[in-house]
């Protein structure tokens, strides 16, 4: 997409005046997904400091369950304060969805195959980037509320005694934060030096891991980022012509 608005022939179609509100639109768009994405990555460097946080102090538990028992409420509430930033959030895609819905300002003449190419891949990349945020938001904001999933993931770490890091080919409905806030609720049901089940490691992996996935996540968004950056430059070249 970026290759084809950088083309002389695109920017003179459309920076025509008929097509003139069509490529405001998708200055808007450009500015809103450029925000979200922001957004969602303060997130992940939030989510990041809480869950080191929680690792620090499981890891001087001997004598300091005080502490523990903070850094387990203060994690809870930042939970709770993700979901209501994520709803937030789908909010804005919504919006954004709604305006690149259809490319509806934008005239097109039916032999002019490059201007309808040049649609197309707008359209295709605007929709594949409120799906990959929408994904994103959705692994933040898993329910905590779903007792069957809580007696599911309490059987298997009460009855088969897992070890730490072993729980990584659990059952995939259940996601990353499903599995930490399960293991932080066992850890103030049954205590932090319980002998059966080893709680704490099985806590601190699960910590670990998410660390590992949003990494990952935020070298994604990066990139991400630099390329509706790159989108916006080339709507405002053609604007400004």
């Amino acid at each position: 997409m970026n290759n084809l608005l950088a083309s002389s022939t695109t920017q003179v179609l459309m920076s025509q005046e008929q097509n003139k509100k069509w490529v405001n639109e998708l200055v808007d768009e450009s500015v809103k997904f450029l925000d979200i994405c922001g957004s969602i990555s303060e997130m992940l460097s939030e989510i990041k400091d809480h869950s080191r946080d929680l690792v620090c102090a499981l890891r001087r538990r001997m004598g300091d369950h005080l502490i523990i028992e903070n850094s387990i409420m203060k994690y809870n509430c930042f939970r709770k304060k993700l979901r209501k930033h994520v709803k937030g959030l789908n909010t804005s895609l919504k919006q954004v969805d709604n305006l690149s819905a259809g490319g509806g300002s934008v005239v097109v003449d039916s032999n002019n195959h490059h201007l309808a190419a040049v649609i197309r891949a707008v359209i295709g990349v605007s929709e594949m980037t409120i799906l990959v945020f929408e994904s994103l938001l959705m692994f933040f904001s898993a329910s905590v509320s779903k007792p069957n999933r809580w007696s599911i993931v309490v059987s298997k770490i009460m009855h088969k005694e897992m070890v730490a890091c072993e729980d990584q080919k659990e059952n995939g409905s259940v996601n990353e934060f499903e599995n930490i806030d399960a293991a932080l609720r066992i850890l103030c049901k049954f205590g932090f030096c319980s002998e059966k089940g080893n709680h704490v490691q099985i806590t601190q992996c699960r910590l670990e891991r998410v660390g590992a996935h949003i990494e990952r996540m935020e070298g994604g968004l990066e990139c991400i980022f630099r390329f509706l950056f790159q989108t916006r430059v080339s709507l405002l070249n053609i604007i400004s012509q």
